[in-house]
């Protein structure tokens, strides 16, 4: 599988490197200062020196970051413009698609993105969703992000999150009915499911002016009928039919 995302435009890298000293564990990695300027405008704002006394460039900035896996994806962005190819890798042997692994920490990475403000790295992680739609089992299934992750996801996003749009799209796409039943959803999800494809639904046309009953839905199916005749005797017709 290829790497995802876009080669990045020439970074001119010199010998002006910065430490970053990462709370909470004090973790220090020696990054260049253009990587930096890369990967976040939230980052770079660090390195710009404060008040009259702070004149020479910075060598070192303090990250309070909890996430570090997906920290090391941002800067492995801001070098190479792509995500590596164990983003989208399965661990066949832990593989469980109604807790599907691989996408909590792509999600986690997206809110890394929103954190730090580097619309592209986003961009690559949503196009990584996908790759990982696409990518099957071994009995050749491929699956999409299961409960778990779609309440991480939920949470960790706002409403309008383009995430949310993506998930919910896939659903709408490949995913079947019954694998609504019975799960903990996120109480937005369904919602927003419902929502999606009424909106999408083509507008009925009306077949009968005097009933004004549309296309496709009749108060008789809706009906309970004595020996399964319906109010129009379709079954009977039916019979006939076949």
């Amino acid at each position: 599988m290829e790497q995802v995302g876009q080669p990045a435009p020439f970074l001119e890298l010199s010998d002006d490197i910065v430490t970053l000293s990462i709370s909470p564990d004090d973790k220090r990695v020696i990054v260049h200062r253009a990587a930096i300027i890369k990967a976040s405008p939230v980052l770079a704002n660090k390195l710009r020196p404060y008040g009259l006394f702070d004149n020479g460039p910075k060598t070192m900035i303090h990250v309070e970051e909890q996430d570090m896996p997906s920290f090391q994806l941002l800067l492995h962005f801001a070098y190479t413009g792509q995500l590596p190819k164990t983003s989208t890798r399965i661990d066949i042997d832990t593989f469980n698609h109604s807790q599907y692994p691989a996408y909590v920490p792509l999600a986690k990475a997206y809110f890394l993105g929103d954190k730090y403000q580097n619309e592209a790295f986003k961009n690559a992680v949503l196009d990584t969703f996908v790759v990982m739609s696409l990518v099957p089992d071994n009995g050749g299934l491929c699956y999409q992000p299961g409960p778990h992750a779609i309440n991480v996801i939920y949470h960790g996003t706002n409403e309008g999150s383009l995430l949310r749009k993506l998930v919910v799209d896939m659903y709408i796409a490949e995913s079947e009915a019954e694998h609504m039943f019975g799960v903990d959803w996120p109480p937005q999800f369904p919602v927003e499911l419902a929502a999606k494809l009424m909106g999408e639904r083509k507008s009925r046309r009306f077949r009968d002016t005097e009933s004004q009953e549309p296309e496709g839905l009749r108060g008789c199916d809706y009906h309970k009928h004595a020996g399964g005749e319906r109010c129009d005797g379709r079954r009977a017709r039916e019979r006939e039919e076949s």
